[in-house]
C-alpha cells in the first residue's frame, strides 16, 4: 500500500481511489469539473481527518463558482487569457486588500477600468483567490492538452 502525504495526513491508495471515483461521478461537464474536483478533494480530506475546511476556503470556492455561473467566466473563456492576465488581476486585488492601491486604479490591472471593482479587504482577497484558482486551472488544462498532443510541458 502506498500513501500520499498531504502535509496534515497521509492518504491511502483506497482513499485516493475513492476521491477519483467521486470526482468522475460528480463532474457533469468540463466547465464544472475543476470546481467539483476541488470540492470532492476537500470533502475526502476532511473525511480522512487530514484537513479542516474553513469558511475562507469555502468562500474562495463559492466566489470562483459565482464567477463561472453569474459572470460566465467559464474555463473556455479563461483559456483565452494568456500571459498571466488572471494572476495579474489577482495580484491587483491582493495588493488592494493590504492598502497598496487604496483609492487608486491599479496601473497593472490587465482589463478595462470598468472591471476593477474593489470592495473590502476580505472580499478583494476572495476575488484574488478565485482568480488564482482560475489561472492554475487554465495552466493545468494547457498542460493536459499539451501532454495529450505529445508535446513537452
Amino acid at each position: 500500500m502506498t500513501t500520499m502525504n498531504t502535509g496534515a495526513a497521509s492518504l491511502s491508495d483506497e482513499t485516493i481511489l475513492a476521491i477519483e471515483k467521486k470526482v468522475a461521478y460528480r463532474a457533469k461537464s468540463r466547465d464544472d469539473l475543476t470546481i467539483k474536483t476541488v470540492r470532492a478533494c476537500i470533502d475526502a480530506a476532511i473525511a480522512a481527518g487530514g484537513a479542516q475546511e474553513t469558511a475562507a476556503a469555502r468562500d474562495v470556492l463559492a466566489e470562483r463558482q459565482r464567477q463561472v455561473t453569474a459572470e460566465r467566466w467559464t474555463p473556455a473563456h479563461d483559456d483565452k487569457h494568456s500571459g498571466g492576465d488572471l494572476a495579474q488581476a489577482a495580484g491587483c486585488y491582493a495588493f488592494h486588500a493590504c492598502g497598496v492601491y487604496a483609492g487608486m486604479y491599479p496601473v497593472l490591472w490587465p482589463w478595462q477600468q470598468s472591471w476593477w471593482k474593489p470592495t473590502t479587504p476580505r472580499r478583494d482577497l476572495l476575488k484574488a483567490g478565485a482568480l488564482i484558482l482560475a489561472e492554475i486551472e487554465r495552466i493545468d488544462r494547457g498542460s493536459a492538452t499539451s501532454a495529450a498532443n505529445g508535446e513537452a510541458t
